[in-house]
């Protein structure tokens, strides 16, 4: 549709943002999720359904790799 093959896509975003956009997708879903889990009163649940996760504990893991802390945890220090 935009007249770019998918191959020279991928490089033009990667160049312009460091990253492939599924990459970048997932960056930026974290990054949502951990503002959520910070200053929302939402369950992790709700979290994860409203940002597509296919299951909490898929989210929880996800976040505890990307923070290094469960977003429980997270949530009740408010750290990093």
């Amino acid at each position: 549709m935009i007249g770019v093959s998918r191959t020279k896509l991928y490089y033009g975003f990667s160049q312009l943002y460091g990253a492939s956009p599924m990459e970048y997708l997932r960056l930026k879903r974290i990054e949502k999720a951990r503002q959520m889990v910070k200053d929302k009163d939402l369950s992790m649940t709700q979290i994860a359904y409203d940002l597509g996760y296919s299951s909490s504990s898929h989210f929880a893991k996800t976040f505890h790799d990307s923070f290094g802390i469960s977003p429980s945890c997270y949530r009740q220090n408010k750290a990093v």
